[in-house]
Parts: structure tokens; C-alpha cells; sequence
């Protein structure tokens, strides 16, 4: 992967911080693929 604007560490941390604190209902349309639900992206994250 390439990471343009930080280290993969850093936007790990950032989708933990700032994404992920959403509740599991919320829908999210990541400009690439299908929309997702905050649910699903946290069994990505763990």
C-alpha cells in the first residue's frame, strides 16, 4: 500500500479516533467499493 499522508500507524489511529466512534448504525461511503455500515469496519480494525 501507499501512504500518502502518513504512516500506515498514523491512519490506523486516525480511523480508530475519528471514524470508528460512530455508532454501528451509521453508514459510510468510502469514495471507493460499496457503502459500509460502522459495524462492519470495526471488525476490520480490531
Amino acid at each position: 500500500m501507499i501512504y500518502q499522508h502518513g504512516s500506515k500507524e498514523e491512519i490506523m489511529k486516525s480511523i480508530k479516533q475519528k471514524l470508528l466512534r460512530f455508532p454501528d448504525e451509521t453508514v459510510i461511503y468510502p469514495g471507493h467499493g460499496e457503502p459500509a455500515m460502522i459495524r462492519e469496519e470495526k471488525e476490520n480494525y480490531k
